[in-house]
């Protein structure tokens, strides 16, 4: 009857304190209390897992990160090490380089002056063997003229007396240079 009261007069009360009620309130505990063994703790502890698998991968990405600085900054110095290395071992090429050329410069210049000296010495001499065939020369005309006013034969050995005496006679003859 009070149902038909309601229905008639239009007004429906929001909650109806009955059996029914009581039963979805006990329906909703139950159900609360499935999903939170079932889904919410299940859930959360994914959440949980998800959430700590994130950090330690932002831990590891630190890691790595400062690992490649790490190696970063000991490449850097190994190549500034090759680069001073290179650098001494151009000095010192260049050095080398440098006495090698001077040596070279010293050598040619020793062997110039040897050749000149050598060139000095073979002309002194072929000077010295002029002087002397001037001299032969000197002493066969001055033989031959003595001969052809002495109208005599002079031998050999008394034509080479006469000379060595005729150039010793006359000196030595000196030559400009």
């Amino acid at each position: 009857m009070h149902n038909v009261l309601n229905i008639a007069t239009g007004y429906m009360p929001l909650i109806d304190f009955n059996a029914t009620f009581f039963i979805q309130i006990l329906n909703t505990i139950i159900l609360f209390g499935f999903l939170s063994w079932k889904l919410f703790k299940p859930t959360t502890a994914a959440l949980e897992k998800r959430k700590n698998d994130i950090a330690k991968s932002y831990e590891d990405a630190d890691k790595a990160v400062a690992e490649a600085e790490e190696l970063k900054q000991a490449y850097e110095e190994k190549i500034k090490q090759a680069k001073d290395e290179r650098n001494q071992i151009i000095l010192k090429a260049k050095d080398i380089a440098t006495k090698q050329a001077n040596d070279i410069v010293r050598k040619a210049q020793e062997d110039a002056q040897i050749i000149r000296d050598n060139a000095e010495k073979q002309t002194e001499a072929y000077k010295q063997k002029a002087m002397a065939e001037v001299k032969d020369d000197i002493a066969a005309m001055a033989v031959l003229a003595a001969a052809n006013i002495l109208k005599k034969e002079i031998d050999l050995k008394t034509n080479h007396d006469m000379i060595v005496e005729f150039i010793d006679g006359v000196g030595e003859v000196t030559w400009d240079k």
